[in-house]
């Protein structure tokens, strides 16, 4: 599980970087307007660490079958719990965010302070879906072969 950990936040960095890079262009380079900007960096972040927390992360590790990628025959499947996760998640993230710098002076005088706690819980949150409903068909085989050891 330490394992998936770290692979979850490294993936995560990546997808972050690709966000911010994506904003960074389009918004502060190119002129484009905030809202549109972001929809491009964000698209292609979600892309990326779908594919690789799908095909690293929590791909099954004590099968057989390890050195073979997911099965395409899931992949529709696990993009739509995907992306509900991350509803899910993202939801929390900013409710969480709106609550804080709504409720707290504190936060009100420090947003971006309210935006990391948002985004720490989102991250436990992402992690625990992702391995417990979106890609439970890969990592249910690895848990059944653990303890049948």
């Amino acid at each position: 599980m330490k394992r998936q950990i770290s692979l979850f936040l490294v993936i995560g960095a990546i997808g972050f970087a690709i966000d911010i890079g994506g904003v960074f262009v389009l918004v502060s380079l190119l002129d484009l307007p905030a809202g549109i900007g972001r929809i491009p960096g964000l698209t292609l972040a979600l892309t990326a660490t779908f594919f690789l927390n799908r095909n690293i992360t929590f791909r099954a590790t004590a099968s057989s079958d390890n050195d073979r990628p997911p099965p395409l025959k899931n992949l529709a499947k696990d993009a739509i719990r995907y992306l509900a996760a991350n509803g899910i998640s993202q939801g929390t993230n900013f409710a969480l965010y709106l609550y804080l710098v709504n409720r707290f002076l504190l936060f009100q005088a420090m947003p971006v302070m309210a935006a990391s706690i948002g985004c720490a819980v989102a991250a436990i949150m992402s992690f625990l879906l992702f391995k417990y409903a979106v890609f439970r068909t890969q990592d249910t085989s690895n848990a059944t072969d653990a303890s049948s050891k």
